[in-house]
């Protein structure tokens, strides 16, 4: 097939997804969640996953096998309209360990088998342009690891303060890749010959 800008446009079905339409959401520590979340998250990532690989050694050669499977941190940017939603992330931060005391403060995690102690679940869901739900992740057990500095700046007059807050998590499921369709080992080869 010739490549075209015809063919190309009959192949690009959609209208092209646009990265500036997403929601995240998301509950902050002991708080809960924040609708300004929604609002005030300005940058954020559909979230990664890494499969490993292990390498056998074999006669001169390396075979490559399907290792375990990582989750790197995930990173949101978020607009100051005052110091709500960072007082609530550094509360977060402190009831995990203690500014001052180097103790956690607030999560009896290992009290009950139950609880989720300082774990948080967070989703980033990419809509489309009539704000309708194209595909959403879960971000499961999350915790901030990061919460970075603002920049203060007598030279930055037309500038809304943010920071950024690192999560790390457990692993991440979505609304079309969550595990649930499994694929069976494939049919065993026949030789027609024997």
């Amino acid at each position: 097939m010739a490549i075209s800008i015809e063919n190309f446009r009959q192949n690009f079905r959609g209208q092209g997804y646009r990265t500036n339409l997403f929601e995240v959401t998301g509950n902050i520590g002991l708080e809960g969640g924040d609708q300004q979340t929604s609002f005030l998250v300005r940058a954020a990532q559909l979230p990664a996953s890494n499969l490993g690989t292990v390498e056998v050694p074999f006669r001169g050669r390396t075979i490559k096998l399907p290792g375990d499977r990582s989750f790197d941190d995930w990173t949101i940017t978020v607009l100051m309209d005052n110091f709500d939603l960072r007082d609530k992330f550094e509360r977060w931060s402190n009831s995990i360990n203690s500014f001052a005391s180097n103790r956690s403060l607030g999560f009896p995690q290992f009290a009950n088998p139950d609880s989720t102690g300082y774990l948080r679940d967070w989703a980033v869901t990419a809509l489309g342009r009539n704000g309708e739900s194209l595909k959403s992740y879960n971000i499961v057990g999350c915790f901030p690891s990061v919460i970075s500095s603002v920049d203060l700046s007598a030279d930055a007059t037309t500038t809304v303060g943010e920071f950024t807050v690192t999560l790390t998590y457990q692993y991440w499921t979505s609304n079309t890749t969550d595990g649930s369709s499994q694929v069976g080992p494939p049919e065993p080869v026949t030789d027609p010959d024997s």
